[in-house]
């Protein structure tokens, strides 16, 4: 009954966030109604035990069935600050949760990075700037795109196959996005650590509210006045497959992690396209260069956008 009443307390705390969560989603926009997809229980840190390398999860009085830990995870259980939290369960995985108490200390700098559909761009106050090529990662999306195209030709008949086959590529390409991703945000906020630096991120929340947007016009075809996109289909595609919002997760967790402050700049828009000497229009040339009419700055546009970044925000501080 202890263990009953446990995975249903924690299972109404659950519920009542996807509530809470609907509720205030609805209040901007319509949005349907959630529902559970997949079985799950959560369990508090007094309803398991961890034993060698493996948890144990009580089933009834004196009977328990047990799970084999990663050997990530028993690299967090040799840490002795580090506390045990809540465990998740699914029907594939099992989610331990840590948590620890980070302090933040001051830093002698800031690194200001410029996140981009095919690049990351990373620049610290003393004019070191690190360039991290994720091309592939949008070529990979083009080519998974074209494949769910020809699965969808082949088992358009065959509803159960082609959702199968489905999944199953957009789990690969999730996967190897994520992957890199990690990479990426691991090696840049290690370098803040080691070096004593702060971050800086820009804030991209609303991009794709923005893409998506649609208004009224006239449709020649019907004859009708509907809501009609803003944006192409191929333009809206390419943004909200967009992984901005996954890797700025990532890093800021990390970041938490790391004791690393963090500083999400509302002043990101036009960086990459004002000069940051004069402030003038900067005028686009190709491979992504950027040059000044007035004051003769020629420069690459990512690195344009993190010194803007990095000035504004210092001089907010200030």
């Amino acid at each position: 009954m202890w263990l009953s009443f446990m995975v249903c307390s924690w299972s109404l705390e659950v519920a009542t966030v996807i509530l809470k969560n609907y509720r205030r989603a609805k209040r901007k926009k319509n949005v349907k109604r959630p529902y559970a997809k997949r079985l799950m229980a959560k369990l508090g840190n007094q309803a398991y035990k961890v034993i060698g390398d493996q948890l144990r999860i009580p089933i009834k009085p004196r009977e328990y069935f047990y799970v084999k830990l990663h050997k990530r995870v028993m690299h967090f259980l040799s840490d002795t600050t580090l506390k045990l939290g809540s465990v998740t369960l699914t029907a594939c995985r099992v989610v331990v949760v840590f948590s620890k108490i980070a302090k933040v200390t001051e830093f002698r700098g800031y690194v200001a990075i410029d996140v981009n559909e095919d690049n990351i761009t990373a620049m610290n106050s003393n004019g070191k700037v690190r360039f991290f090529d994720l091309s592939k990662l949008k070529k990979v999306g083009c080519g998974y795109f074209e494949r769910g195209k020809v699965l969808q030709r082949k088992y358009n008949k065959d509803r159960r196959v082609l959702k199968k086959v489905l999944s199953k590529i957009s789990e690969n390409y999730r996967n190897r996005v994520s992957t890199m991703l990690h990479q990426v945000s691991t090696a840049i906020v290690k370098g803040c650590r080691k070096e004593g630096y702060g971050l800086i991120h820009e804030d991209l929340r609303g991009l794709r509210r923005t893409i998506n947007e649609r208004a009224k016009q006239f449709n020649k075809v019907n004859v009708k006045v509907q809501r009609v996109s803003n944006h192409s289909k191929k333009l809206k595609r390419r943004l909200n497959n967009w992984w901005f919002r996954e890797f700025l997760n990532q890093i800021s967790y990390k970041c938490m992690w790391e004791s690393v402050k963090t500083i999400e700049s509302k002043h990101a828009r036009g960086s990459s396209s004002i000069c940051p000497i004069c402030g003038s229009k900067l005028a686009e040339y190709p491979n992504g260069q950027v040059g000044c009419e007035r004051c003769k700055l020629k420069e690459n546009r990512h690195i344009v956008a993190c010194v803007n970044l990095l000035r504004w925000e210092l001089a907010v501080q200030a």
